[in-house]
């Protein structure tokens, strides 16, 4: 999979942009902020249908404008399909896949998979559950077809079950444990088979960047290991009526991840963090690879931050090991350039909001290119 064709309009402060992309590496460097960011932004629209930065349509919207579109053609396994999406300020939202009116952003995400790793890609280590679970539900969306329905599905049923709590109403509740309980076994069911094979991969890929720590990592279900959900929620439901929330059930599902026996946010440097994060997102695009028969696409904001250069030129490496499409940006575009092949590359430079392509001459103007 391979994006052939991005056109950009009214989005954010940037101006119109059409490009073709690489089909492997496509370097966006620039001054703070020039717009890189919103370049990757907007590919995240088009495959997520939200922003990863606001969930403010209006602050995404050009300010003198009253619609945004994006549109892109993509390239699968010989075929070719599109996307577009527009969202206006009175509300409006448009999203299309192959021409055809999609009614749900799944369509979309089957069609664009994509990674992202920025800043706020921390939060695996440092944040809650959420950005983990999040994590581990990517693989399973793209493994499954049933995932997202059962999902839905699990979240209605807690979505009741948190509704009679806040109530103090019993009536119907071990309706909703019965109901919640059956669909988080076959959630857990996937994300149990997802993980065991997601360890394996990730135990080689982490190698390459913390060669010396000896990592663990556990799944927690969302519930004790030695009960059933039905069991657990039966057990806490005195404790659950008083809160007002549910306690034990999918939405609580975990990873676990300690370093030499200690948790991986006490004991890593922020630099050692970000190595792990590349190996947590080079793990998910290796197993996509391995399920769907071709790769995702990766964002990455900010490559060059925290990393050192050796494990720099390491995570490129291994990205170009997967043959996926990357975008990335950067302040110095040369700390990318040096470790990819002259072939395989496009740089683009963004000033206020404007994207040039430009030859890779003009980043070694006195010396030869890099041949590595």
């Amino acid at each position: 999979m391979s994006i052939q064709r991005i056109t950009i309009q009214h989005f954010r402060n940037l101006a119109p942009i059409e490009i073709e992309p690489h089909s492997t590496f496509n370097l966006f460097y620039g001054e703070n902020g020039a717009g890189k960011t919103s370049v990757l932004e907007a590919l995240y629209f088009l495959s997520c249908s939200r922003s990863f930065r606001t969930k403010q349509i209006d602050r995404i919207i050009c300010h003198d404008k009253t619609t945004f579109s994006l549109f892109s053609e993509i390239g699968q396994q010989q075929k070719s399909t599109s996307i577009g999406v527009s969202r206006s300020k009175n509300g409006e939202a448009h999203l299309k896949v192959a021409g055809e009116k999609a009614y749900s952003s799944s369509a979309a995400a089957k069609q664009l998979p994509i990674v992202l790793f920025n800043q706020e890609s921390f939060n695996l280590i440092s944040g809650g559950s959420k950005a983990r679970r999040t994590m581990i539900d990517w693989g399973v969306f793209h493994h499954h077809a049933d995932f997202l329905p059962l999902w839905q599905k699990a979240q209605k049923a807690l979505k009741h079950r948190n509704v009679l709590l806040k109530e103090k109403d019993t009536t119907q509740l071990k309706l909703w444990d019965q109901s919640l309980s059956e669909y988080a076994s076959h959630l857990n069911t996937y994300r149990i088979d997802y993980i065991k094979e997601f360890i394996e991969v990730f135990s080689d890929v982490i190698n390459d960047f913390l060669p010396k720590k000896k990592i663990k990592i556990r799944y927690y279900s969302g519930w004790p290991k030695d009960q059933t959900l039905l069991a657990a929620l039966k057990t806490a439901s005195a404790l659950d009526l008083a809160a007002g929330y549910s306690k034990y059930g999918p939405h609580r599902a975990d990873l676990r991840i300690n370093i030499d026996g200690v948790n991986a946010q006490d004991s890593l440097s922020r630099g050692q963090q970000k190595c792990l994060i590349c190996s947590f997102k080079l793990t998910q695009g290796i197993l996509y690879q391995r399920h769907n028969k071709m790769p995702c696409c990766y964002l990455i904001d900010d490559v060059s931050a925290e990393l050192d250069d050796h494990n720099h030129k390491r995570l490129i490496q291994q990205l170009e090991k997967l043959n996926t499409q990357v975008f990335i940006t950067s302040i110095l575009p040369q700390n990318v350039v040096k470790y990819t092949q002259a072939s395989s590359i496009k740089v683009f430079s963004m000033v206020a909001g404007t994207l040039t392509e430009m030859p890779l001459t003009s980043l070694y103007p006195t010396t030869a290119l890099p041949t590595n």
